[in-house]
């Protein structure tokens, strides 16, 4: 396959919506916390870690997924910021040094995943026309 091509199986839609939506939920939740705290509302399920981390855990499967079918693809681009989503969003969540940059590390992971699935989507969306 060329540089520019990706793979389109049926349930690869799927998978990128997905993904894309639960890391939008990572960026809504780390955007929300924020203006609540700034607020001084009390939105327990906005300050609750495990909530985070739980977007995090459903989003990375999705996202490994098709950081490998891209890789195959042969377009390796889209699968390191695949990679960097990734890893900004897990060391946001689980890695305690990056407490005090939780918020700016998680949305540009966030940002990253979505950009990645988005784009899929876009793709499929132009190739199926």
């Amino acid at each position: 396959m060329s540089s520019n091509q990706s793979v389109n199986s049926p349930s690869d839609g799927a998978v990128d919506v997905y993904a894309a939506s639960a890391a939008m939920l990572c960026l809504v939740h780390c955007v929300a916390g924020t203006v609540a705290l700034l607020m001084s509302l009390s939105l327990p399920f906005l300050e609750n870690e495990l909530f985070h981390k739980a977007l995090v855990v459903l989003t990375v499967p999705a996202t490994l997924y098709v950081m490998v079918a891209e890789w195959r693809a042969g377009n390796p681009t889209m699968s390191v910021i695949a990679i960097v989503g990734i890893v900004l969003l897990t060391a946001g969540a689980f890695y305690p040094p990056f407490e005090s940059v939780e918020t700016p590390v998680t949305v540009a992971g966030s940002l990253l995943v979505a950009t990645v699935h988005l784009r899929r989507l876009r793709f499929r969306k132009k190739s199926s026309a």
